[in-house]
């Protein structure tokens, strides 16, 4: 009995006792597993005879020590940013050229690599925001909204007028895309718009000439602005990292769903696709693996579906779009001021607004447009050319945007149809498909049909076509797109909201 006591413990001792003794032991692994990391990275003829007995001893540690270091070595292999030599790069450009010009149905997702011309960071990147920071260097200040778009941007608004870019679904909230002269149903910002404000109540979108998210942050949206029709608070369009987009606009996952579902070709361009690869709808995974959509991708670093592209293009983004479109002979647009339309769409502060914000506004430049040299989008003159071609046979006609098919009697096998809108028989010589709801190419069909065949005309419309005075939403897209309706966000009336106060 006096041996049972004098060797009893009370259970906290033991339970402390214990939690010694695991520390201790795991204290001299760590100590062990540290020197053996040390040891594994000196190269084997620089290792002592008992740093190699050490290595003999600890098999177990050396195996799980290796696979580490091999896994952290292959993750800063993909960190690197890589240049393809000038051969294989023009070899690799002129490859997606050829692509581009046979493909389809074209979609391309656009990531940060596209602005960084434009001198803004991009995140994964050599010099990216999470790359310094992971290293506690300082991100520095970029003001994205004195970014103009790129060559890039320009190059990829281009093959969009060319018809050889049906959407693009881009990963950046600066809003270069739409300032380039891209439509926005041909664009789904995914991440938001910087200069775009939305009402939820009212479905309406405001676009700005300046940043609206200087009073925003994540799961915190509001403006602290208002709405003008319903007076609730306006919110920014910013997705942040653990966010769902939910907005109609300017996310537009519809639009980049039916895209997708479209696409033959895919041109991932200047992105990580660390975030769009989660979406697997964006890729035809639903699809049979010979009957999705080839994958063509141009970044600096390694992205996780290189393995699944066809041509994996290792260059900046600006210098492989010069190249692709010398080989396609397309010129790329300077970007111009003049015809940015953030000017000409942008809703302006009320006065009593004005303090809402002090981020930089973008001011429109000061020059007037020439309305007599930008003139009708389709004059007289045109109309005659188009005329011209129809008698002499030309099988079509196809202006940018929604189109007017010109063929020939022999084309449509006689059908007669008298429907505005479809296609109609010009007795013996010519018709003309109008495959469009835009009430501009109507007119425009109208009257070409008024040039072929006045009898017809006569028969099926009583009223004067009239095209300098078109019914339009919007002059600048009238001028610049032929089409009167606005292709962008509508400018708004500088007003107030209704009641309340200005702004909250």
């Amino acid at each position: 009995m006096a041996e049972e006591v004098a060797n009893f413990k009370p259970s906290g001792l033991k339970r402390k006792a214990s939690l010694n003794v695991s520390f201790s032991v795991k204290k001299q692994r760590d100590k062990t597993q540290l020197q053996i990391s040390k040891i594994l990275q000196k190269s084997e003829v620089d290792r002592t005879a008992e740093e190699l007995e050490l290595l003999t001893k600890s098999d177990e540690i050396v195996k799980k020590i290796s696979l580490r270091l091999e896994k952290k070595k292959k993750l800063l292999a993909r960190a690197e940013e890589f240049e393809d030599s000038s051969n294989v790069l023009e070899e690799k450009c002129m490859k997606l050229a050829s692509a581009i010009s046979s493909s389809q149905y074209m979609v391309v997702y656009s990531g940060a690599g596209v602005s960084t011309a434009a001198s803004i960071p991009d995140y994964r990147g050599s010099n990216g925001i999470w790359t310094r920071l992971q290293q506690g260097k300082d991100i520095g200040e970029h003001d994205l909204s004195v970014a103009e778009p790129t060559t890039a941007h320009m190059a990829i608004y281009r093959l969009y007028r060319q018809g050889m870019v049906k959407h693009v679904v881009s990963q950046n909230c600066d809003g270069l895309h739409l300032r380039s002269g891209l439509p926005r149903r041909a664009l789904s910002e995914v991440h938001g718009n910087m200069n775009l404000e939305v009402c939820t109540k009212c479905n309406l979108q405001v676009w700005r000439n300046f940043d609206v998210t200087q009073h925003t942050a994540r799961y915190a949206h509001q403006t602290a602005r208002r709405c003008t029709q319903c007076c609730e608070p306006l919110r920014d369009t910013i997705v942040h990292f653990g966010e769902r987009g939910s907005l109609a606009w300017p996310i537009n996952w519809n639009g980049a769903c039916a895209a997708a579902k479209q696409a033959d070709m895919i041109l991932c361009i200047g992105s990580s696709l660390k975030v769009l690869k989660k979406y697997p709808w964006l890729w035809g995974m639903d699809k049979p693996v010979k009957k999705r959509p080839q994958l063509y991708i141009v970044n600096l670093q390694w992205t996780p579906k290189d393995d699944q592209a066809t041509v994996k293009i290792n260059g900046k983004c600006d210098e492989v779009m010069k190249l692709v479109m010398s080989y396609l002979k397309l010129d790329i647009p300077m970007y111009d001021k003049l015809q940015d339309p953030i000017f000409s769409h942008a809703t302006i502060l009320h006065e009593q607004e004005e303090h809402t914000t002090s981020t930089q506004i973008l001011v429109s430049p000061d020059a007037k447009l020439d309305n007599n040299s930008l003139g009708v989008a389709f004059n007289d003159e045109k109309i005659d050319k188009i005329v011209s071609d129809i008698k002499k046979e030309k099988d079509i006609w196809r202006p940018f945007g929604n189109e007017i098919n010109i063929i020939p009697k022999a084309l449509v096998n006689g059908e007669i149809k008298t429907e505005p809108g479809q296609s109609v028989d010009y007795g013996n010589n010519y018709s003309v498909q109008v495959d469009i709801f835009d009430h501009v190419y109507q007119e425009i069909a109208k009257k070409i049909l008024k040039k072929t065949n006045m009898e017809y005309y006569n028969k099926n419309y009583d009223e004067p076509l009239d095209l300098s005075k078109p019914k339009m939403e919007c002059d600048f897209c009238y001028k610049n797109y032929s089409s009167s309706l606005c292709q962008f966000y509508q400018k708004r009336e500088t007003k107030l909201p209704p009641s309340g106060p200005v702004c909250y």
